[in-house]
């Protein structure tokens, strides 16, 4: 009898599925399941990467709860907004509607009508369009027809990077969005939502300053970074099952490389398992592993280079290289010889906005990068590194600034 080839086990990139491997979080999830049961409004926040949208997604689906998924990432106006809230509501009557049939009377016992959509067969199956008017009428429009939906059955909202109507959208665009959103969220009982950002500051204030238009509109919920030991528990049991048992030095390796993102520690483990030729997979693979990934990001990093000006460039490196260290402003524009604050920033802009953002705001003036492993790349790129800041010749002062997770590549 052939034998199953195994697979692996760690998935990242995506909102992981019930199907999929995933280190329990039992507290958080007995919360989102509470608060279905109670039709709560729930915001969930803390650090990008650690697995908030799966945490929501995959425990309502355990549950059997119909959710709604609204992914608001790159939101540019109120029309992008709407645009996503239809493809989401497409995807949810799709998902639910087997038979073209049946999907016209039940849209129109929602308050659909021929004005607002249209049916085309593709590919064997019905989808579903509707019109979007410029306007924040459409956007409270497609709130009613959630309303509506939970007259059926119970349902979940979830609403995912909520702070980006107010980290990208226009002052008056956003104060016309938010004051729609909660008239008409207030008023569903028969609706769970959920609210999850990454960008803790503007994310916390909708919900926690005086007069924000969903102050005291929900609970808040922190999702903290998955403790060492469940973390470690989970990977150990997943290399086993999976056909190949890592040693203690790999699993301790992946967590002291990856850090605390949940999503950085899937990624490693990933590659570590797709590395290992040996078993037990010894911290050799996760060296290995870390290169790999690394490595996978360069065409990225110089495509950012080729697009950018030398003071925008020794701008990103001096993040890359000194982000970890306990430094004020003034020292950092003075080692990386910068004129003034303003110009430093004025270079860092080019990196915190447009389409790809690399960097983001971490407050008093301080940025990172946004995903470990580009940052990586930038930091071993030490060649690069000294044409913009010549300190990195000594080597006791490159030593110095590498982070722990990479210093074992550098001996």
């Amino acid at each position: 009898m052939k034998k199953n080839t195994p697979t692996n086990p760690f998935i990242y990139g995506r909102i992981l599925r019930l199907e999929d491997a995933a280190c329990s979080r039992p507290d958080l999830e007995r919360a989102i399941v509470r608060s279905f049961e109670k039709r709560e409004r729930v915001a969930l926040y803390g650090d990008r990467r650690l697995g908030k949208s799966t945490l929501v997604i995959r425990t309502l689906a355990a549950r059997k709860a119909p959710c709604v998924v609204i992914d608001l990432l790159g939101l540019k106006n109120i029309e992008g907004l709407c645009a996503v809230m239809v493809g989401a509501l497409e995807e949810y009557v799709r998902q639910r509607s087997m038979l073209i049939r049946k999907i016209t009377p039940w849209l129109r016992e929602i308050g659909l009508d021929l004005k607002d959509i249209r049916l085309l067969l593709s590919r064997g199956g019905a989808y579903l369009e509707m019109s979007t008017a410029q306007s924040t009428d459409t956007l409270r429009r497609l709130l009613d027809r959630i309303g509506q939906l939970a007259e059926r059955a119970p349902l979940a909202v979830f609403f995912d990077e909520f702070q980006e109507i107010t980290d990208q959208l226009p002052p008056e665009d956003c104060r016309h969005v938010l004051g729609v959103l909660r008239s008409q969220i207030q008023r569903q009982s028969r609706v769970a939502y959920y609210f999850a950002g990454s960008a803790k500051a503007s994310f916390t204030k909708l919900f926690l300053q005086e007069g924000a238009p969903f102050f005291e509109g929900a609970h808040l919920l922190e999702v903290q970074p998955i403790g060492v030991t469940p973390f470690r528990e989970f990977l150990a049991r997943e290399f086993q099952r999976s056909g190949k048992p890592a040693s203690t030095a790999a699993l301790e390796a992946i967590l002291g490389i990856a850090g605390e993102r949940s999503a950085d520690v899937q990624q490693l483990a990933h590659e570590t398992w797709s590395m290992a030729r040996d078993t037990p997979v010894a911290a050799s693979a996760v060296g290995r592993a870390l290169l790999q990934i690394i490595g996978a990001s360069e065409s990225l990093a110089l495509a950012l280079l080729d697009k950018s000006t030398a003071l925008q460039q020794r701008a990103l490196f001096a993040v890359a290289l000194y982000q970890d260290q306990p430094l004020s402003q003034r020292d950092l524009v003075r080692i990386t010889r910068f004129r003034s604050a303003s110009s430093l920033r004025k270079a860092l802009e080019h990196f915190l906005s447009g389409e790809l953002p690399i960097l983001e705001e971490i407050g008093a003036g301080r940025v990172r990068f946004r995903h470990r492993y580009l940052r990586l790349w930038f930091v071993l790129e030490r060649g690069r590194a000294m044409n913009f800041l010549p300190q990195l010749a000594d080597p006791d002062e490159y030593q110095r600034l590498l982070p722990d997770s990479v210093r074992l590549l550098s001996e």
